[in-house]
């Protein structure tokens, strides 16, 4: 015995298509970063297996490398300086916590003295995400 579909249809508005443009130009935009390797336009998640895992990787002396790169951009020796600890220190915490995904490590140009490591955080909003 067949079965009848009744399917209505629906107009298409110019209001659809506004929709669709904003979620194009995020899409476009995350992508450009990720080419690029410019931190990501709006807001990254991370999901912890366990929050042990992540509070004992995440130091208070992290969290306080971790909050002068948010305000800006810094190369190592300078959050060394700024959180007046040895600078070789402050390159293993930004180790861990580059492998925490939350900030990234950029090589770059350092005019008259060859190169610097300057660290940024990996997007404007980081959420961290774990189960208890």
């Amino acid at each position: 015995m067949p079965v009848e579909v009744s399917m209505k249809k629906k107009a298409i508005t110019a209001k659809d298509f506004k929709v669709m443009e904003g979620r194009f130009r995020k899409g476009v935009a995350v992508a450009r970063a990720l080419d690029t390797g410019e931190p990501m336009p709006d807001a990254v998640r991370i999901t912890a297996s366990s929050p042990e895992q992540f509070f004992t990787t995440m130091t208070p002396k992290r969290m306080a490398l971790f909050r002068l790169t948010r305000k800006c951009a810094q190369s190592i020796a300078e959050l060394a300086v700024a959180s007046r600890r040895d600078r070789s220190a402050v390159a293993r915490d930004v180790s861990q916590l580059e492998g925490l995904c939350l900030v990234r490590v950029v090589d770059q140009p350092n005019p008259g003295h060859g190169r610097k490591k300057v660290v940024e955080p990996v997007a404007k909003h980081i959420e961290v995400v774990t189960e208890f």
